[in-house]
């Protein structure tokens, strides 16, 4: 085999598993989300399925591979789903802190999600260069829900001020994010007045620069507060899911 051949086969076997990786997650979004694009969104912004599938399951399943590899033909199969089965099932027993019924009611999913990723890596496996095409156009696509923000608004009608955003509305659907600058130690001390008019639900967090969310405190009176762990921009992000009515947001820095 030369150089190049072996090069190919490389990039095809780990497109392969990015293939797969990128199709579970795909798939998972329209799941979890249904058909509500704001939701594909938000579950594509949480970091925690960005290991989930392009980590845990990617290294899983080279980890399979290499323990198969020397195994006979004839039990080489069963081995692998053997191992898939395991790998889908083990993180709920962590999830679930020891809890063995709750862990493989919910395992059958992780199961079903390591079975897809296995049909899906091996269906596009020497297929190249499709199976580079199919992961990047995957990862692309994940990419943009993820970065994008694809909140809806409808008769959106707003107010700012130095410590005060106002805003009423015919349609929330989505996040509204709210840009504070803290000096490191300052705490942020706020309240959020709802006038929700429709049977949407909504609420509300408080992210770090980074997009992570921060430590907030309930401290009475409908007020909260959290303090800047560094010098940064913070936002107030307040969530309408299909909402209808206003909110008025106050704030002071000490």
């Amino acid at each position: 085999m030369t150089k190049q051949q072996r090069t190919i086969q490389t990039l095809d076997y780990l497109s392969a598993k990015l293939t797969g990786a990128g199709g579970v997650f795909v798939l998972f979004l329209l799941v979890a989300g249904g058909v509500d694009r704001v939701q594909w969104s938000e579950l594509a912004q949480m970091r925690i399925w960005w290991i989930v599938f392009y980590g845990y399951a990617v290294v899983f399943s080279v980890l399979t591979d290499l323990a198969s590899l020397k195994a006979k033909p004839h039990i080489r199969y069963p081995l692998r789903m053997l191992l898939y089965t395991a790998g889908g099932l083990a993180p709920f027993f962590f999830w679930f802190n020891g809890n063995v019924y709750a862990a493989l009611f919910v395992g059958l999913i992780g199961v079903a999600s390591a079975y897809t990723f296995y049909a899906l890596s091996g269906t596009i496996k020497g297929k190249w260069p499709y199976s580079g095409a199919a992961a990047v156009l995957l990862l692309i696509i994940l990419l943009v829900l993820s970065t994008s923000d694809l909140t809806i608004k409808k008769g959106w009608k707003e107010v700012r001020s130095l410590h005060v955003y106002e805003a009423s509305f015919t349609l929330l659907h989505g996040e509204v994010k709210i840009p504070i600058e803290a000096v490191e130690g300052q705490t942020v001390t706020f309240e959020v007045d709802w006038g929700a008019l429709g049977s949407g639900g909504y609420g509300m967090s408080v992210l770090d620069s980074k997009g992570d969310y921060t430590g907030m405190r309930d401290i009475g009176s409908g007020k909260h507060s959290f303090t800047a762990e560094k010098s940064a921009v913070y936002h107030i992000v307040l969530s309408g899911d299909r909402l209808r009515g206003s909110f008025k947001v106050s704030w002071e820095i000490e």
